[in-house]
C-alpha cells in the first residue's frame, strides 16, 4: 500500500515542479519540516541543528544540503478566488 502513495508523491512532483529539485531532497525536507515541527511541540523552543537532524535522521551534511536548497516554486492551477485576493478585501469596503 505504501508504494501506491510514494508513486503518487512522485508523480506529482515531477509534475509540479517547476524548477527541478531531486525528488530525494523533497522527501528529507518534509521530513525535516515534520522533526521541526513535533521538536517544537514537545520542547516548547526552537530545536537546534543537531536536534533536528538527529530527530530527521539525517547527518549535519544531509541537513545542511536540504538547508542550502530552496523548497521548489509552486505552479498556480488556477486564479485566485475573488475571497483570496488581498485587493477585493479594499474594493468591497469603500
Amino acid at each position: 500500500m505504501y508504494w501506491i502513495v510514494r508513486m503518487m508523491q512522485k508523480g506529482i512532483a515531477d509534475q509540479g515542479n517547476t524548477i527541478r529539485s531531486p525528488d530525494r531532497l523533497g522527501r528529507r525536507a518534509r521530513r525535516v519540516a515534520r522533526a521541526e515541527k513535533a521538536l517544537t511541540t514537545a520542547l516548547s523552543r526552537e530545536p537546534t541543528e543537531a536536534e533536528v537532524a538527529d530527530a530527521a535522521d539525517l547527518t549535519a551534511e544531509e541537513l545542511a544540503e536540504v538547508r542550502r536548497h530552496p523548497p521548489p516554486a509552486r505552479k498556480h492551477r488556477r486564479p485566485p478566488a475573488p475571497w483570496e485576493t488581498s485587493w477585493s478585501v479594499a474594493t468591497e469596503t469603500q
